[in-house]
């Protein structure tokens, strides 16, 4: 990428210090691309520019834009709903595709997270991340359907959006900070149900999927059945971090199988040494999900692992800490 929104591709070299050699330039952009991302499964890229414009191209020579009906379902970029950015004057900061590329998720300037049908280049649903309407949920907030949800999810006492005033004064003001500077990002979870994304309150996952309940004989009322379906469908299933004065940017999440520990290598970082022996002993999934913070010489990591593994760990780095959060420590709703 470069300032002229010209689009530079590289092959590296089989060698290791040789100088990669830009084979190809795609002129498509007019004003200086921002972010991308490829899909591998359909050899496509997707490409954003500071106009808020955004193309499908082929990664292949001439670089067809759309790419062909194998790759996308659509003739034209009119039948999408890829003009949105440009018509409401904001900018795609961050573009993630789902891991079975059928799906990806943008954040916008605006403040909004939308994800989007890849091969039809439409909008599935968008998500209000603004600080005003965080700003609201801190003034008032209905005890009627915060009853009525309770039944369904795990709450706090308090709206699970809501912080302490004087700390959601200081997210608040650094939020103003942030806009300007830099930017967080959205993924997606390995089963593609989920997106994950830092806000001004903690970290969020969504769950993307309808649940389909079979072991109720018969619903009483469609309003029930509504009722069901508005709460288990696009909704909140977890928050992080809550309880931190913390500002999440970016976001890794590992859901696979961790390898062995080296345990002298451990302790010579600092790590507790019963936490690290019952964690080499564990050959199981182990998810986890590693952040960064704003102005934060730190990288947090939140995990599902139990009190054997103590509530929170810190291993000594250069000065630098890592912060292992558990079960004890992530909010979920």
């Amino acid at each position: 990428m470069s300032n002229s929104g010209i689009v530079q591709l590289f092959k590296p070299g089989k060698q290791s210090g040789v100088t990669a050699q830009c084979y190809a330039r795609v002129d498509i952009h007019e004003k200086p691309v921002i972010c991308m991302c490829f899909n591998r499964k359909y050899e496509c890229v997707i490409s954003a520019d500071l106009s808020g414009k955004m193309e499908y191209w082929n990664r292949n020579e001439p670089f067809d834009r759309p790419p062909c009906p194998e790759q996308v379902s659509f003739a034209y970029l009119a039948e999408t709903d890829l003009h949105y950015f440009h018509q409401n004057s904001c900018i795609p900061l961050c573009i993630n595709l789902s891991p079975n590329n059928e799906m990806f998720v943008v954040k916008d300037s605006l403040g909004f997270v939308t994800v989007w049908n890849f091969r039809s280049g439409k909008m599935l649903f968008k998500i209000d991340e603004n600080s005003h309407v965080y700003e609201q949920f801190q003034k008032s907030f209905a005890p009627t359907l915060h009853k009525l949800c309770s039944s369904f999810c795990y709450f706090d006492e308090n709206h699970p959006f809501q912080v302490n005033d004087i700390q959601f004064g200081r997210l608040v003001a650094l939020e103003r900070e942030l806009k300007n500077t830099i930017n967080s990002e959205v993924i997606f979870d390995d089963s593609n149900q989920f997106i994950i994304y830092p806000t001004i309150v903690g970290i969020k996952s969504w769950t993307l999927s309808f649940f389909i309940l079979t072991s109720y004989k018969v619903l009483q009322t469609a309003i029930y059945l509504l009722l069901l379906l508005l709460l288990l469908n696009h909704s909140v299933c977890r928050l992080l971090g809550k309880q931190e004065t913390v500002r999440f940017l970016r976001l890794a999440l590992f859901q696979g199988i961790p390898q062995s520990v080296d345990l002298s290598a451990a302790q010579r970082l600092g790590a507790d040494t019963v936490g690290v022996e019952t964690c080499a002993r564990k050959i199981e999934e182990d998810p986890t999900l590693f952040a960064t913070g704003f102005n934060k010489q730190t990288f947090y990591l939140f995990t599902k692992r139990y009190y054997e593994f103590r509530l929170l760990f810190k291993l000594f780095n250069n000065h630098n800490y890592i912060y292992i959060y558990t079960y004890m420590y992530i909010y979920a709703c």
